[in-house]
């Protein structure tokens, strides 16, 4: 670090350090390349000089080790950040928008069809998402790990008619484009997400707050069809949003020309959020977790897809049936899934969602929650009803089962429709 230091290029060097330690990804060369140097071949060299810190691997830019990054932040940060990491995560923030107001515009791949799909969709070389692709997922990541209340000058980014409502009202579309091209149609949904949390409260705001509020609920709204085809967010996007929505208004002239007859729409925005496609089938039962950031839903398709509440992504699709899934539960601390099926079975998933024992001979097991001391339980155990053919005296009565061997335990002298954890 001392070597770094007393070098010409130092604060150049600290600058780089400075970013490649805030971070939340590899960058390309070309992305460091922006507000570093003016070639390449330059900037490989500056590397050099932080070569105890820094390595470049096929255009990458990383550290040599987990433990350099540990050092810089443990024991070099006054050095590298000498106004306080929370002001190098806003730096890149600035940078970031200056670099999409630069390269984001309407069809960067030249895709031509509105509906052209996202499969189909080949990388163009030179790449012109090459630069901003960084800054399309975190943008609103950086501005958010800095403090707000550090600096009034900075404070101006998040006021009505500074950079973030410029940002928005000019480049929002064009944004959703890339973000789908990216494959971060997710992670835009969550920007948007902290970006209205981050601006609650704020008195100079008022007008920017109600932009952001109007821009998130057009992107869960129309994730799905976006995430497709990319240049629906200037299609279906824009013509199925309310009459009075502040991005359809603002990107009214990116509607198509072609359509003489718009649906008509309501006003506002309704009570419906978003919706979560993928199952191919009818969905027959939904549960979230008790922390609300999963939910669980079982479908006909014979698959249990779990969903992340905040984003909207599918997380994981659950296979191994060989019929409808008709129920899912979670258990209280959220570790444990159970899903029971018209196959007569009833998995149960930890972690992860890999598949932890399953139980035979159980039909249409509808499950909940209840609490095992209701029913004098002294470990965890389960039940569900159903027609056991090893069983034939017990006929359609339902079952306590061990979670141990899967044996029954008990037979339960009442209907039961719930599926319990200790």
């Amino acid at each position: 670090m001392n070597q770094i230091c007393e070098s010409e290029d130092s604060e150049l060097c600290k600058r780089i350090l400075a970013t490649i330690a805030t971070i939340y990804e590899l960058t390309s060369l070309i992305e460091m390349l922006e507000e570093s140097s003016d070639d390449i071949e330059s900037l490989q060299e500056i590397i050099g000089l932080c070569g105890s810190f820094l390595i470049v691997r096929k255009d990458t830019i990383n550290f040599v080790h987990q433990c350099a990054k540990d050092y810089l932040l443990a024991k070099a940060s006054v050095k590298i950040f000498p106004s306080g990491k929370g002001e190098a995560y806003y730096e890149i923030f600035p940078r970031s928008l200056k670099i999409m107001f630069r390269t984001l515009r309407r069809d960067i791949y030249s895709l031509g069809r509105l509906g052209y799909p996202i499969e189909l969709v080949k990388q163009p070389d030179p790449d012109p998402l090459a630069a901003s692709r960084y800054s399309c997922i975190y943008w609103v990541d950086h501005i958010c790990d800095w403090n707000p209340n550090s600096s009034a000058n900075h404070g101006v980014a998040l006021q009505d008619g500074g950079a973030v409502e410029d940002f928005v009202r000019r480049k929002y579309l064009y944004w959703l484009e890339a973000l789908s091209l990216c494959g971060g149609m997710s992670d835009g949904v969550v920007s948007m997400a902290k970006l209205e949390a981050l601006l609650q409260g704020r008195a100079d705001a008022s007008a920017l707050i109600e932009l952001v509020r109007d821009a998130r609920r057009f992107i869960m709204y129309h994730k799905w069809a976006i995430e497709n085809s990319p240049l629906q967010a200037y299609a279906s996007a824009l013509v199925f949003s309310p009459a009075r929505s502040l991005i359809r208004g603002l990107f009214k002239e990116e509607e198509p020309k072609w359509i003489a007859i718009k649906p008509a729409m309501g006003d506002k925005w309704g009570a419906c959020l978003q919706t979560l496609e993928g199952h191919s089938d009818t969905v027959w039962s939904v549960a979230f977790s008790h922390n609300s950031a999963r939910l669980a839903s079982a479908s006909g398709d014979s698959t249990v897809k779990i969903w992340d509440v905040s984003s909207g992504e599918c997380l994981q699709t659950l296979e191994g049936y060989s019929d409808s899934v008709n129920s899912v539960a979670f258990s209280h601390d959220s570790a444990r899934l159970a899903s029971a099926s018209d196959d007569r079975t009833v998995k149960i998933w930890g972690r992860g969602y890999t598949m932890l024992w399953w139980v035979p001979h159980v039909d249409h097991a509808v499950m909940g929650t209840l609490r095992c001391t209701r029913l004098q339980l002294a470990e965890q155990a389960y039940f569900g009803w159903g027609s056991d053919p090893l069983q034939t005296l017990d006929y359609n009565l339902p079952k306590i089962y061990n979670k141990r061997d899967s044996r029954i335990r008990t037979i339960m002298p009442f209907w039961a429709t719930w599926i319990c954890y200790r």
